[in-house]
């Protein structure tokens, strides 16, 4: 059983025909999110090139609790990177991710201008998404 407070949806979609994952986000007791600015910041899909998925915002520090990568299809390998503008290091290099996996980073922080990179080897069936929330620095 699912028990979510008044107004909580569960969202879910089905990214290709050979599967579907279901991202839960939240706490374990019947209380909401202590911090109301807990969001989705960023989510799609990688392609074989190195892309910016997210860019923390001016003047702000983002607290990532989750970084899901979703394989849907086709097996191949992933790179995560963090660029602060004046180096790039890898959270994830070219590591496999089978048909149907999941793969997560969590807890970390990233601050102003700071940008999450990545790229698959398959083209259009590794899905990501990054959950967490923004603070004023």
């Amino acid at each position: 059983d699912i028990f979510l407070p008044s107004g909580w949806k569960i969202k879910a979609s089905i990214t290709s025909s050979t599967g579907a994952h279901l991202f839960m986000f939240g706490q374990e007791d019947d209380a909401p999110p202590t911090d109301p600015s807990y969001k989705i910041l960023a989510m799609g899909t990688l392609t074989t090139s190195s892309s910016n998925l997210y860019t923390v915002p001016s003047g702000k520090v983002a607290v990532i609790q989750h970084l899901f990568l979703s394989n849907g299809s086709t097996s191949g390998s992933v790179t995560l990177r963090c660029n602060d503008g004046f180096t790039t290091r890898n959270l994830r290099n070219s590591e496999a991710i089978g048909a149907n996996q999941l793969i997560e980073n969590s807890d970390f922080i990233l601050e102003a201008g700071d940008v999450l990179q990545g790229l698959s080897t398959t083209t259009t069936s590794v899905d990501y998404i990054i959950s967490g929330f923004e603070k004023n620095q």
